[in-house]
């Protein structure tokens, strides 16, 4: 304490008298100058630097078009700009108070607040220093903040999602405003690499931004922007949404990447569009997410993108159909059917004697939604197939593949898209034609693409195209069709006679029912040819193949004549002999022996009978041979044929009945049940029973007591009778030798079928 105090002596006496003293009397005198410069001098620091600050913020909102750029360096600030304003207010606030009360104060404490307003001062404008140095430092050059962001890619750990935003923005504002720069920066692909590979889930948000950026990109490109600055980008966020499609996590959306296509690609004028020319279907068969995608959204929005390029140029629709050929050839050889073989060489020998195909069978060739997961663990369950995690990665791979089966045969269907859109560019129709095995070519490829590639596969795809919706095309798709369908048959005209063939024509490939509408497109062909043989391209096409017009015009006028002929021989020979679906037969057979078992007297009335030499009656029906043809595409019900008919029997036999053993007066008819099992009526005695006091169902009568028997009515107004059988009764007789009640015929009589029915039970009288 002692030093303390001599040292507190030794201050005072240099502060006394000498030039501190002096220094804080003036100050203090002066108190009301200082805070005045100080204010002046803060006022004007934040009046001229902050409006140019901000102003030089908003310049970089608008060169890069990115705000989340401006939030970004807002929020990375040594101070933040909302608080340089009060930051001024409260030193002007704290000035006032003291100004005013500093008159009051001793000396020491006026000293210490006085330099307490200068520290604060020195501090708000070293830290107006650094904001001012941190935004013109980011503004002194285009590539620093973007070097910033790059520098941030390398660690992921450090990685916001901020920054993804901030960095694409970048990227975007270089590709459209540089025209030097034709590509994202390798860090930002690598990036987007990065980011798909990640298995984690922590990165899921920083691709959903990744993508987002992507499509910002190539809004914000201009239409004019060089092919190859929009393709990389295109490619780019085309590789990452079908490798991430089926992806639950990220939910791509399919529209959206139309949106692409309709709003951006069909804009420009570029010779490769990787959305309109399904770049994606390079990518489906290497995702492992492909299962999870719906084949129908995929498929709807192909045939869109088909839609879509039928405006384009050549080489875009070109591109769009080979690369759906190499889809739909993908897994060509493999079909539902043969699924239910998938298992049987992989696992053991003993499924072949399991019903494991029986079970499979059931539900590859039911609905298609139906097949999940789940149920294929069942049914290799039901076999005693222990699913271990080799058999589990077997499943896995089995309902991959069924989704490759399905989509090939799916995109097989969209040839119709190509005929439909395409019926008014011949020209293009028959480059597409000519593309995967050109006629002049030596080179062949296992298939000929998904347009139909002979005169049969034209014909049944006309045939096919009256079971198109018109929303599936957007208008009523036949003629359209007959119409691309005149292109490609001039095609295997010219194919034929190139080559030196004759056109062939399968007629038993086609069922009857398409016969009569096979022989209507014959006809609108035989127009069709004629007046689409002048057009400039058609014409090129057969003169470019050694042939002329005339030639061509010859030979499918021949032919189609042939055509003709053929299918109305085959027509009249199906109706006079053609082959009998023995599903319909039995059908009608089935029918009767329906009947029977349905009718509730028959039980009853058969019961008990009386063994008789000949008991027959039958019944004839001539019906036309085509009812009982194979897909004749008309369904018949045989049904009232064979109640009518039984019918038409007992009210025959029951009418006999009553004539020999019925009884006239009404009044004679039991009050009781007894032992009453059927009742035989005519409709004048249910209606006199009707008023008193008994009532009817469909089948029974019920007396007053509430017991009830069996009844038939005999519709007969010429004159009343009843007869009511004990269960002793003997209602009929019976053929000796004959086991059934009932036998059904059908006599082939060429263009008549002969339908006999007999009934081996009559009226025992």
């Amino acid at each position: 304490m002692e030093y303390l105090y001599k040292a507190f002596e030794v201050l005072n006496d240099l502060y006394m008298g000498g030039p501190f003293e002096s220094a804080v009397n003036n100050s203090l005198k002066n108190t009301v100058s200082i805070i005045t410069y100080i204010a002046t001098i803060l006022v004007a620091l934040t009046a001229i630097a902050l409006p140019l600050t901000q102003q030089s913020l908003q310049w970089m909102e608008d060169k890069y078009g990115s705000e989340s750029l401006v939030k970004y360096l807002n929020q990375k600030s040594p101070i933040s700009p909302d608080s340089i304003v009060p930051r001024v207010l409260i030193y002007m606030v704290f000035a006032l108070i003291f100004y005013v009360a500093s008159k009051a104060l001793p000396a020491y404490l006026q000293v210490f607040i006085l330099l307490f307003v200068i520290v604060y001062f020195v501090y708000v404008v070293i830290m107006y220093a650094r904001y001012f140095s941190y935004v013109f430092r980011n503004l002194s050059s285009s590539t620093y903040i973007h070097e910033k962001m790059l520098g941030k890619v390398k660690n992921f750990s450090d990685l916001t999602t901020t920054e993804v935003v901030v960095l694409m923005d970048i990227e975007g504002a270089r590709l459209k405003n540089n025209l030097e720069v034709n590509s994202l920066s390798e860090q930002a692909k690598s990036l987007g690499y990065s980011l798909k590979n990640d298995d984690s889930g922590r990165l899921v948000e920083h691709m959903k931004c990744y993508i987002a950026g992507l499509y910002k990109i190539l809004y914000g490109l201009p239409t004019d922007s060089s092919q190859k600055k929009y393709t990389m980008v295109a490619n780019l966020l085309s590789y990452l949404s079908f490798q991430l499609l089926g992806d639950k996590r990220y939910e791509i959306s399919l529209s959206s990447l139309q949106e692409i296509a309709v709003w951006v690609e069909t804009q420009r004028s570029d010779s490769y569009k990787p959305f309109l020319s399904a770049r994606f279907l390079m990518e489906l068969p290497y995702t492992k997410y492909v299962h999870n995608v719906d084949i129908n959204e995929l498929v709807s929005y192909t045939k869109q993108l088909i839609r879509l390029a039928k405006d384009e140029n050549d080489s875009v629709i070109r591109e769009l159909y080979e690369r759906l050929c190499n889809a739909y050839n993908h897994k060509n050889h493999d079909n539902r059917s043969s699924m239910c073989y998938f298992f049987h060489q992989r696992i053991n020998a003993n499924l072949w004697q399991s019903d494991l195909t029986q079970k499979l069978e059931k539900l590859l060739l039911g609905d298609e939604k139906n097949v999940t997961r789940e149920l294929i663990v069942e049914a290799l369950e039901s076999v005693e197939v222990d699913v271990d995690e080799n058999v589990s990665e077997l499943v896995d791979k089995f309902i991959s593949t069924l989704w490759d089966v399905d989509f090939s045969r799916a995109v097989g269907r969209l040839s119709y898209s190509f005929l439909f859109y395409l019926q008014s560019r011949e020209d293009c129709l028959l480059s597409l034609r000519n593309l995967i095995n050109p006629l002049k070519s030596d080179i062949h490829s296992f298939s000929d693409g998904i347009l139909p590639n002979t005169i049969d596969a034209i014909l049944t795809s006309i045939v096919g195209a009256q079971q198109l919706e018109s929303v599936e095309l957007w208008d009523s798709p036949k003629e359209s069709i007959i119409h691309s369908s005149c292109v490609l048959f001039v095609y295997e005209i010219v194919k034929c006679q190139f080559k030196g063939d004759k056109p062939s024509f399968n007629i038993n490939l086609h069922e009857y029912c398409d016969l009569d509408f096979l022989l209507f497109v014959i006809d609108r062909l035989k127009v069709g040819i004629k007046n689409i043989v002048v057009i400039g391209a058609i014409s090129k096409f057969i003169t470019s193949h050694y042939l002329t017009v005339e030639e061509v015009l010859k030979v499918s006028e021949e032919f189609l004549e042939d055509v003709v002929q053929n299918l109305k021989k085959h027509k009249a020979e199906l109706e006079e002999s053609g082959p009998l679906d023995n599903e319909v037969v039995g059908c009608l057979k089935q029918v009767y022996l329906d009947a029977i078992e349905s009718n509730p007297l028959i039980p009853i009335a058969l019961k008990n009978l009386k063994l008789a030499n000949q008991s027959t009656f039958t019944f004839k029906a001539t019906l036309p041979r085509v009812t009982f043809l194979k897909n004749t595409n008309t369904h018949v019900d045989f049904r009232s044929l064979g109640s009518t008919t039984l019918k038409e029997h007992l009210t025959r036999q029951f009418n006999i009945i009553l004539h020999y053993r019925g009884a006239c007066l009404v009044k004679q008819f039991p009050t009781t049940r007894s032992n009453i099992e059927v009742v035989i009526l005519t409709s004048g005695i249910q209606e006199y029973l009707s008023e008193n006091g008994f009532a009817f169902t469909d089948e029974e009568i019920i007396w007053a007591d509430g017991s009830k028997s069996n009844y038939f009515t005999v519709n007969c107004r010429t004159y009343n009778s009843f007869y009511c059988a004990t269960s002793n009764d003997i209602l009929f007789k019976f053929q000796i030798g004959k086991k059934h009640p009932f036998e059904y015929e059908l006599l082939d009589q060429g263009k008549q079928l002969k339908s006999k029915a007999s009934f081996f039970f009559t009226a025992n009288v």
